[in-house]
């Protein structure tokens, strides 16, 4: 009985590859399709107020946003300077089918990491997300509105610690300077 489901354990597992093979390969949908307006190089200026986060000042930053693996991905790499000093960030968007949803995963140079849940309704997004700040959780958001012919957009980042009641973090704008690698 044990060698008997050996063998067919075994020859469902060489089989699965063959089976597999005969499928038609997955392909981007109509939501990464709605990723498609981020692509490209872009520059960024933005004001900050003090906050747990951070210092106020201004920053400037440079990214690139482009497509990743087949297009179900959308990876944006940055770097400038921000009140603080150098920063740098590294974010990959996607679509989650299982419960319909953009989620973003977030990492930069001060060792903040967060996943993030993005919303998307006409040329407005809201991203939002947890964040710890000297042993504090704070909710934050980011609301960012896109022109038409996709070329800029301009953001507000906000927090909140209580989820009721929203302090200003940072005001900015981006602007399209190039098509992505």
């Amino acid at each position: 009985m044990k060698s008997a489901i050996v063998i067919l354990s075994l020859g469902l597992s060489l089989l699965t590859p063959q089976l597999r093979a005969g499928d038609a390969p997955k392909k981007p949908g109509p939501e990464h399709k709605k990723l498609e307006i981020l692509t490209g190089k872009w520059k960024w200026e933005e004001t900050s107020e003090k906050t747990p986060f951070g210092l106020a000042g201004k920053s400037t930053h440079r990214s690139e946003r482009r497509f990743i693996h087949g297009g179900f991905f959308l990876e944006s790499q940055g770097k400038g300077r921000a009140p603080d000093g150098p920063y740098s960030w590294t974010t990959i968007y996607y679509y989650d089918p299982d419960n319909r949803a953009f989620r973003l995963f977030s990492c930069d140079n001060t060792g903040v990491v967060s996943t993030q849940l993005l919303t998307i309704e006409g040329s407005t997004m809201t991203t939002t997300w947890e964040q710890q700040a000297d042993g504090k959780n704070y909710r934050c958001k980011e609301v960012s509105i896109n022109a038409t012919d996709g070329q800029s957009c301009t953001y507000e980042w906000s927090y909140s610690g209580d989820g009721v009641t929203w302090k200003p973090w940072l005001k900015g704008t981006g602007r399209k300077v190039g098509k992505a690698k």
